[in-house]
C-alpha cells in the first residue's frame, strides 16, 4: 500500500521537512515560459525531426493514396 508521507508510520519528520523542501524548490523551478515557433527551428533536434518526418512521410502516404487506390479498383 501507498501512504502519503505525513501519515507513513516510517517516516522522520526530518525526511518531512526535506521532502517539503524538495517540494517546494521543485515548484519554483517549474515555472512554464512561451516559446515562439520560430526560436524552435533554432534547435538541431527540431531540424532531424522535420527532415525525418519529410523523408519517411511522403512516400507512405503516396503508396497509401495512390497505390491501393488502383489495386482496389
Amino acid at each position: 500500500m501507498y501512504y502519503a508521507p505525513q501519515k507513513h508510520p516510517r517516516v522522520t519528520s526530518q525526511e518531512l521537512h526535506s521532502i517539503r523542501q524538495k517540494k517546494e524548490m521543485v515548484q519554483q523551478k517549474d515555472s512554464w515560459q512561451i516559446v515562439g515557433w520560430s526560436s524552435l527551428f533554432k534547435h538541431c533536434a527540431t531540424w532531424s525531426i522535420v527532415v525525418g518526418k519529410g523523408m519517411t512521410d511522403p512516400p507512405s502516404e503516396w503508396f497509401l493514396l495512390f497505390w491501393l487506390f488502383f489495386i482496389f479498383q
